[in-house]
């Protein structure tokens, strides 16, 4: 009875050794298959053999280009954080009629498609830069406004602009015109004052 009881964990501990090899030898194969498809990571590229390395790459990247990508980067990333922090997003419905928009302006010129080809633009990037305008529109119209006199101003001086519409339809018109133009001025010292107020640091060595 004890040799039994013997065998019997014996048995139960090479089991378990079985059990964790098998599992190792599992986790191994899938490193190793992790590691060849993004090897580039760290090798993105090598010549007769020798490795140009992820950290040449980058240097040399930071060096053409790598400030005003990074400050692009930056960019992005306060205004997601402060469209997070008022609550505010973009709806398909809302996306949807922005993108119909540029299409419909696009349409004698090739669509939107061979617009994007001509930019090197993916669609994917596209619709990511679209999304970020409209947060942007959003949460910089907040701090706009229009004023009657604005307006009377506006259609007192071009009111031959406006003979194909009644006075109403004339300062909705320009009301939105204006709001636009204000909107789409205010948007750099905008920016510019989130970023001030960001504590951002950078990392990356100077030129």
């Amino acid at each position: 009875m004890p040799n039994s009881r013997l065998d019997i964990v014996k048995n139960s501990l090479k089991k378990k050794h079985t059990l964790r090899m098998a599992i190792i030898a599992a986790v191994l194969i899938v490193l190793g298959t992790f590691a060849l498809k993004y090897r580039y990571f760290l090798v993105p590229a090598t010549v007769n053999g020798q490795p140009i390395f992820a950290w040449d790459y980058v240097a040399k990247l930071h060096q053409l280009a790598g400030e005003q990508i990074l400050n692009q980067l930056i960019s992005e990333r306060v205004i997601l954080q402060e469209a997070t922090k008022n609550s505010v997003s973009v709806s398909p419905e809302e996306f949807d009629t922005e993108v119909k928009k540029v299409e419909d302006q696009l349409t004698q010129s090739g669509g939107l498609d061979t617009f994007l080809t001509s930019q090197a633009m993916s669609r994917k990037e596209f619709d990511s830069q679209m999304r970020l305008s409209l947060l942007v529109k959003k949460l910089v119209e907040t701090e706009v406004s229009v004023s009657d006199d604005e307006i009377n101003k506006e259609y007192t001086e071009n009111a031959t602009d406006y003979t194909d519409m009644d006075e109403n339809q004339a300062k909705q018109k320009i009301q939105l015109n204006l709001r636009e133009q204000k909107i789409q001025e205010e948007i750099t010292p905008w920016l510019e004052g989130l970023k001030t107020n960001a504590n951002i640091q950078i990392l990356l060595p100077s030129k």
